[in-house]
């Protein structure tokens, strides 16, 4: 099973790594049409590196699902109800992504598009509660599912942190998911998507930054980090998955908060999340800011792990790590 698993892992990392390879060598050219929205002034030399290469996530991970659809019988039994809602999905918002990325998109269209997509693909999660009327579920979840995927593009803001993040998010699902023995189509999606995108931090993403992955991997991301997040949470597994996505919930929901309190709409690019502060400010660059990000996660994944293997204490213990990152970055104000 582990060679299986290792040979799985490699496979993927090699064709993603020349699916990077050949967008980077056909798109280079046409860099200077894909849009360009810096975050903040520091991201002068984003002018000058490739942008959208998230497209090649969906492609990979589409060849890698269809082959396992076709090929093992097993996969079949692990797969949510209406599965071909998750494919077109990822694949559908991928590329309206990619179009923004070429040419700006209206707020509202993208969030309308968002919507109605998620809207079907929330067909997938099993929502019958004994408790809950299953409208007010379906709302809930609707929201959850929306505000986790925009959660992930607000998080692309500077090189590999976005990437790391994600890293930390399903090798967390890869590990829990082994230790409790569950077979889902949760853990099937980690084990795909976390070599993809180690190959792309790996080899293009880590500072200083080669490409960008653009709207249309971070919104890819999002919408696969949305439907985990809300598969584990009707599962039961809510602290879990918490644990691994605490900080970029923290700190959007709390930047979102801010924003609206001050009359701004909630998706203003107004460089104010607090992992933003340090590079804003110029206290920190890209490199140094990655391995400070790097350190807190790692440390919250071993969290992850005492909450897996000793005690439910260790949930508190992350809450208070993240409370204190947010406090970190933001006393590198001016």
């Amino acid at each position: 099973m582990f060679l299986n698993n290792f040979f799985y892992f490699l496979l993927i990392l090699i064709i993603t790594y020349f699916g990077l390879k050949i967008y980077i060598k056909n798109f280079s050219k046409f860099k200077n049409l894909i849009r360009n929205e810096p975050l903040f002034s520091l991201q002068e030399e984003d002018d000058k590196t490739l942008k959208g290469a998230g497209t090649v996530f969906s492609i990979v991970f589409a060849i890698f699902f269809l082959v396992k659809l076709n090929y093992d019988d097993a996969f079949k039994t692990i797969l949510p109800n209406r599965w071909y809602f998750f494919l077109v999905g990822i694949f559908f918002l991928s590329f309206v992504s990619f179009y923004d990325d070429l040419k700006k998109i209206n707020p509202i269209t993208r969030l309308i598009v968002h919507f109605v997509l998620i809207y079907f693909s929330i067909t997938m999660l099993d929502l019958n509660h004994d408790y809950v009327p299953l409208k007010l579920m379906v709302f809930i979840f609707l929201v959850l599912w929306i505000y986790l995927m925009n959660i992930s593009n607000f998080l692309d803001g500077s090189d590999g942190i976005l990437s790391i993040q994600s890293i930390f998010f399903l090798f967390g699902i890869i590990i829990y998911s082994s230790f409790y023995a569950i077979d889902s189509f949760s853990f099937f999606l980690a084990k795909t998507f976390c070599p993809i995108i180690i190959c792309f931090l790996v080899f293009y993403n880590k500072p200083i930054a080669k490409c960008y992955m653009g709207d249309a991997g971070s919104i890819c991301i999002g919408y696969l980090i949305g439907y985990i997040f809300c598969e584990e949470v009707i599962s039961g597994r809510w602290q879990h998955v918490s644990i691994l996505y605490m900080y970029p919930m923290m700190d959007c929901t709390i930047t979102i908060i801010k924003k609206i309190k001050n009359g701004h709409l909630p998706w203003a690019r107004l460089s104010d999340y607090f992992f933003l502060i340090p590079l804003k400010n110029k206290k920190l660059s890209k490199d140094q800011f990655f391995k400070i990000y790097c350190y807190f996660q790692f440390f919250n994944f071993l969290f992850l792990l005492g909450f897996i293997y000793l005690t439910k204490f260790f949930f508190l213990f992350s809450i208070i790590l993240n409370i204190i990152q947010l406090y970190y970055y933001n006393n590198f104000k001016k």
